[in-house]
């Protein structure tokens, strides 16, 4: 993907004729590759594989809330992700880890979480395609809709996720590196993050981000909540949720994240992916193809005079 900065567009107005008719040009192509290569870029999408927590590192939380009285978690999982240059980051993520349970596959339900990692058979390899109320429509609730978009066109087929509750520890962060001995940070782009059973429908949940992001699809057309965006105060993304499910994208370039959990709810799960494509607000938009056309306009008229 290309990205044009502003000084190039400053140019047009105040270069030479022939000059700015140049500069013009290259803008105006660029702008209109811009927005066709977010449309008809071929997208690839790439999942994490999480490495199972050690049996013995769980410990108890009390938490009477939503009919239960604790639950297990730890507070630490790695794994592995394949970025679109085909590079392989190592993740570490410091927070909450709900203990697995084998509630069987989710198509059953009602429940069958929090969490699950492929390389010890505690999760299912349709988990995201077909998690119950995973549509956008109620005529087809449980077809992983509610996760696809234009930069999401495929779901995990691992079906790892990691569930999280909040009453063990509310804050949540997510770090990369480039090597497995997670000494050397390594900056990433284009991250996703899956999200499953946001708060529900009595009680609304949401999870503050340090990192500026973008809502690619929610199940809002299931009579859910689906997944909102607010930004309370500089630095603060808030992501809420009444039984929403969803993706989000972040934008910009970093070497962790973080977000914390409002309040502790039933369980949610997410699961973390990249994409080749860039998030919709980092796409070159109308505004600069209508700057290029209002460009082309100024220099016709100048060659009329």
């Amino acid at each position: 993907m290309t990205y044009v900065n502003e000084t190039n567009a400053v140019e047009v107005h105040h270069g030479t004729r022939g000059g700015g008719i140049r500069k013009l040009a290259a803008v105006s192509a660029i702008a209109v590759h811009g927005l066709a290569g977010a449309t008809n870029a071929s997208v690839t999408n790439n999942w994490i594989t999480w490495d199972a927590p050690a049996s013995d590192s769980y410990q108890y939380v009390a938490f009477n809330g939503f009919g239960q009285a604790g639950y297990d978690y730890t507070t630490t999982a790695t794994g592995t992700l394949t970025m679109a240059d085909s590079s392989t980051v190592h993740v570490r993520l410091t927070g909450e880890v709900v203990r697995p349970d084998t509630y069987g596959d989710p198509t059953t339900g009602p429940y069958y979480g929090p969490s699950g990692f492929s390389d010890n058979g505690t999760t299912v390899s349709n988990y995201w395609s077909q998690l119950l109320g995973s549509g956008t429509s109620a005529g087809s609730p449980n077809d992983g809709s509610a996760f696809l978009s234009d930069n999401i066109t495929s779901l995990p087929s691992n079906g790892d996720h990691i569930g999280l509750i909040g009453a063990g520890a509310t804050t949540q962060t997510i770090e990369f590196f480039s090597d497995a001995g997670f000494s050397n940070p390594v900056a990433v782009q284009n991250l996703l993050i899956l999200v499953q059973s946001l708060g529900n429908s009595g009680t609304p949940a949401s999870w503050t981000f340090n990192r500026d992001f973008d809502i690619l699809s929610d199940n809002a057309g299931t009579g859910s909540g689906g997944l909102t965006k607010t930004n309370p105060s500089a630095g603060d993304y808030v992501l809420g949720g009444s039984e929403g499910h969803g993706a989000i994208q972040f934008t910009g370039v970093f070497t962790s994240f973080s977000w914390t959990v409002s309040a502790a709810e039933a369980w949610a799960s997410w699961n973390l992916g990249g994409t080749n494509v860039p998030a919709p607000s980092a796409v070159p938009g109308a505004g600069l193809a209508g700057l290029a056309t209002l460009g082309l306009a100024g220099v016709a008229r100048r060659r009329r005079r």
